[in-house]
């Protein structure tokens, strides 16, 4: 057997046991299943049938400036986030706020929400893509420094190179979906980003 396919069989067993046997588990799955389908629910009504635009009066519609919500920018948020997630439970593994049991369900946490605000956020404003651009640019840097100095050198190199692959897509990915101006938001999200992701590796 490989050495992908002994991580992915391990991290399954590990997870499927968690899932059948804590509460906290299945209740954090439950909840994380409510959000996603009423996130997909709100995309699919406002990004794909405009439905908000039943509410708007005509004039608005010829002479205003309408925000129509992109499901391509959603969606890449969405894919990128995925990726960002799949290497930082790599590259995290061991740090101090991640070195417990269940403590791995942070991340997953912090980029559901993101995830989940970075949708709801193109569905209402201009100029949100400026921030999710900077904060996928800021955290894929600093996912791949730590990915080329800490994970690939240890015991997965071919998961670790695959994973580098990913981010590098996932970077290009955001750029020619998100990137609209390299605004003064999109770039203090980026450094934000990048600089938390260090301080957090530094801890442990």
């Amino acid at each position: 057997m490989s050495t992908i396919e002994t991580v992915f069989e391990n991290m399954f067993v590990v997870a499927w046991f968690h899932l059948t046997t804590s509460s906290a588990v299945q209740i954090f799955t439950l909840s994380f299943l409510v959000l996603i389908c009423g996130i997909a629910i709100a995309v699919w009504q406002h990004a794909v049938h405009l439905k908000f635009l039943d509410s708007v009066s005509i004039d608005r519609i010829e002479f205003g400036n309408v925000h129509l919500p992109s499901l391509r920018a959603i969606v890449a948020f969405f894919l990128c986030c995925v990726v960002l997630l799949t290497t930082s439970l790599l590259t995290m593994w061991g740090v101090g706020l991640f070195d417990q049991p269940y403590e791995w369900l942070y991340l997953v946490v912090l980029f559901v929400v993101i995830g989940a605000a970075g949708a709801v956020l193109e569905l209402r404003w201009h100029g949100t893509r400026d921030i999710m651009f900077g904060f996928l640019l800021g955290s894929t840097i600093a996912l791949l420094s730590l990915l080329l100095v800490h994970a690939i050198p240890l015991n997965y190199p071919i998961l670790s190179v695959a994973l580098l692959g990913l981010l590098i897509a996932s970077g290009y990915l955001a750029y020619r979906v998100l990137f609209s101006s390299w605004s003064r938001n999109g770039q203090l999200a980026a450094v934000i980003s990048f600089l938390t992701w260090l301080a957090v590796s530094l801890i442990g």
